[in-house]
């Protein structure tokens, strides 16, 4: 579950100029990375498996990276994307607390199947998340920063 916020820093690590939108658009990279860090230490604290409260735990750490990236104000070029990439943000954490469910099922089948869908949120989550900040980079760099 984690790889879903390593990305992030590592994808707005390059965008930088001398004017003065340079600099806003690295205190908004500085800003976003900051945020999912946070998040990265609070998920590497965790215990790993499919428990219920390891899981609901998880997804309240993503909820609360999810408001500080809502609390960012992104440059104008970027200000739908930036929003895009809390709703994806947002969307895993609601995934994940989907799933804080199943391990309290009595029933195997319902386990197994909440495992695999956790799974498929997983990757979907890293998807979204490394194009939505692909993105931002490409636009932040088009933009002559």
């Amino acid at each position: 579950m984690v790889a879903c916020v390593v990305a992030v820093g590592l994808a707005l690590a390059g965008c930088g100029g001398n004017d003065d939108q340079a600099k806003r658009d690295q205190t908004y990279i500085t800003s976003v990375n900051a945020a999912m860090q946070r998040f990265a230490q609070a998920a590497k604290a965790l215990p790993s498996g499919f428990k219920a409260e390891t899981l609901r735990t998880y997804s309240g750490a993503l909820d609360r990276a999810a408001a500080s990236l809502t609390a960012i104000q992104p440059p104008d070029s970027v200000a739908t994307l930036h929003r895009r990439l809390t709703t994806d943000v947002s969307g895993y954490a609601n995934e994940i607390e989907k799933a804080s469910q199943a391990p309290l099922s009595a029933d195997p089948d319902q386990v197994v199947a909440a495992q695999q869908q956790l799974l498929k949120a997983t990757n979907a989550a890293n998807g979204d998340v490394n194009r939505t900040l692909t993105a931002i980079g490409r636009k932040l760099d088009s933009s002559g920063s």
